[in-house]
C-alpha cells in the first residue's frame, strides 16, 4: 500500500465489498485529469491514477491532499474529487453501452464530490445512487454536490433539477439551489442555508506543470479549425488584454500544437498571429475530449508566453489565462431557445496589483444564453486572500453571440467559445479591471445542465 494513501475507513470499505460483490471488472470510464497524489485501488494492488487511464466496476479512487480528479463514465456523466476523498465505484454498467442493466452505485466516503449525472440517471434514476455513511443520495434531476464537514456531518446540495436524501430517519427531496445537512444516520436530513463547503467541479489552485514539457519524448497533436482565445494580465489598463480577432470575440479557425499534455503554440495564419508558451515555464491544461474531437474543448494557463503578429515583431506576454476548442458548427448552433451552462472547471484566477501577483479561487461560475436574443449572462465568482482579509471578487458580464463565439468588451472583458451539437459545451476567459485586488483574470469551462426550446434554422 502506498504510505501516502492510507485507507482510512477499511472496516467500512470491507463491509461495503460484501454487499456489492465484486463479480466483473468492466470499464467503467476515464480519468479527465487527476491532479497531485491520485490513486486507484483495484483488488489488492494500488496505482497512481494519471489523465486518460480507465477506471473500472470495483475500483476505489482517493485524492490526498491539494489534489483533485475527475471521471468521465461511459454514459457521459461527470464525477469530481476534491482533495483527501475516497470514493469507489461498487456497481456500474452501461446497458446503453452494451452492459447490463443500467447501474451507477458507488460509495461516497470522505471528502467532496460534485457529480453530473449522465444517460444512466436520465434512463434508470432508480438505479442511480450515492451511498454515503449516513444517507444514500438518489436522483431525479441531473446535478448535485457534497460533501463531509469537520464534525463528521454530510452537506448535500442540489445543483440542478431535484435530489432525494435518504436515511433510517426519513427522506427529503431538494430542488435546484437548496442544500440539506445529515448529521448521523437516524437524523432525517434537514434543510440548510449553510453552502460554504460544498465542493466545486475541477478547481485548480495552484499552475502545475502538465506533463512533459519538453524533450524527444514529449508527445505532439497538431489540430486545425480550432478557436482560441487569451486573456493576458500584467497589471495595467493598456497591457491587460483579451487577445482575439475583433471586439473580444475568439480567433477562429487556427492550429494548436499540444505537447506533453497542453497547448503550446496556437497559430492563426488569418489574423497573421502566433502565440507560444515559453518554453519550460509552468503551465496547466484540462480538457473534455481530445483536439481531433467535434466538440473539443480545453482551457489552461502559461506563466508566460510571447505574441508575434506580423511586422510587429514578437512581445512577450505573463500570466496568460486561455480557452481553445471545436466551435459547434453553423449548422448545429442554436438560434431559439434558452440554456443554463455548469461550471466543470476552470483555472485558479489570478490578480496582478502593480506587478505584484496574487493567485486566487474560483468559488463558482455559470452562463445563462439566450440564443434567441443572441446573449450570454456570464457570472463568475472569485476570492483572494490579501493582508490577512478575504476578498471576494464577482464578474459579470452580458456578452453578444456571434457565430458560435461570445464576447464583451470595456472594464470587464469576456471572450468565449461553444462547442458540440447544440452547443454543448462552453469555455471563456475574463478579465477586469479596477477591483481591490487588482486586475482579476481567468478561465473556465462549462457544459449545458438544462434547456429550453433549442432549435437550429434550417437551410432554405
Amino acid at each position: 500500500m502506498n504510505p501516502n494513501f492510507p485507507l482510512q475507513n477499511a472496516t467500512l470499505l470491507i463491509a461495503l465489498a460484501s454487499i456489492y460483490p465484486l463479480q466483473v471488472h468492466a470499464a467503467a470510464g476515464v480519468a479527465q485529469f487527476a491532479v497531485g497524489a491520485v490513486n486507484v485501488q483495484r483488488g489488492a494492488g494500488i496505482v497512481p491514477l494519471s489523465k486518460g487511464q480507465s477506471v473500472e466496476s470495483g475500483d476505489t479512487i482517493s485524492t490526498g491532499p491539494g489534489s483533485q480528479a475527475q471521471v468521465r463514465f461511459s454514459d457521459g456523466g461527470l464525477v469530481a474529487l476534491q482533495a483527501n476523498t475516497q470514493f469507489a465505484i461498487r456497481s456500474y454498467a452501461d446497458q446503453g453501452s452494451g452492459g447490463n442493466a443500467d447501474s451507477f452505485i458507488v460509495d461516497f466516503l470522505q471528502g467532496g464530490m460534485r457529480a453530473i449525472t449522465g444517460l444512466i440517471g436520465k434512463r434508470s434514476a432508480a438505479n442511480y445512487k450515492v451511498n454515503t455513511k449516513t444517507a444514500t443520495i438518489g436522483i431525479r434531476g441531473s446535478a448535485f454536490a457534497a460533501n463531509y464537514n469537520t464534525d463528521g456531518s454530510l452537506t448535500i446540495g442540489a445543483t440542478q433539477d431535484e435530489i432525494v436524501v435518504c436515511t433510517n430517519g426519513g427522506c427529503t427531496s431538494l430542488t435546484v439551489g437548496e442544500i440539506a445537512r445529515v448529521a448521523a444516520d437516524n437524523s432525517t436530513p434537514t434543510r440548510t442555508n449553510v453552502r460554504t463547503n460544498l465542493p466545486l467541479v475541477e478547481v485548480r489552485q495552484d499552475p502545475q506543470l502538465a506533463g512533459n514539457q519538453s524533450g524527444a519524448n514529449a508527445p505532439v497533436a497538431i489540430a486545425s479549425g480550432l478557436s482560441a482565445t487569451f486573456a493576458v494580465n500584467d497589471g495595467g489598463y493598456s497591457g491587460s488584454s483579451i487577445l482575439s480577432s475583433s471586439f473580444d470575440f475568439p480567433f477562429s479557425d487556427g492550429t494548436g500544437t499540444f505537447t506533453g499534455g497542453q497547448l503550446v503554440t496556437y497559430d492563426n495564419e488569418s489574423e497573421d498571429v502566433i502565440v507560444a508558451k515559453e518554453g519550460n515555464q509552468p503551465g496547466s491544461f484540462f480538457t473534455l475530449g481530445a483536439p481531433a474531437d467535434a466538440d473539443f474543448l480545453g482551457w489552461g494557463y502559461w506563466m508566460s508566453g510571447s505574441k508575434t503578429e506580423g511586422y510587429s515583431g514578437t512581445s512577450a506576454l505573463t500570466d496568460v489565462h486561455y480557452v481553445v476548442g471545436r466551435p459547434t458548427p453553423s449548422v448545429s448552433m442554436p438560434t431559439t431557445g434558452t440554456a443554463s451552462y455548469a461550471l466543470v472547471g476552470g483555472t485558479a484566477p489570478t490578480a496582478n496589483n502593480g506587478g505584484t501577483l496574487l493567485t486566487g479561487q474560483l468559488v463558482s461560475a455559470g452562463l445563462e444564453v439566450d440564443f434567441g436574443a443572441n446573449q450570454v449572462s456570464v457570472e463568475v465568482n472569485t476570492r483572494f486572500s490579501s493582508g490577512g482579509s478575504t476578498i471576494d471578487v464577482p464578474i459579470t458580464g452580458s456578452a453578444g453571440i456571434s457565430g458560435s463565439t461570445f464576447g464583451c468588451g470595456g472594464s470587464t472583458r469576456i471572450s468565449g467559445i461553444f462547442t458540440g451539437v447544440l452547443a454543448a459545451r462552453a469555455g471563456l476567459v475574463y478579465l477586469k479591471e479596477g477591483t481591490p485586488v487588482g486586475t482579476v483574470s481567468g478561465a473556465a469551462g462549462f457544459v449545458q445542465s438544462s434547456s429550453t426550446g433549442l432549435a437550429v434554422s434550417l437551410p432554405n
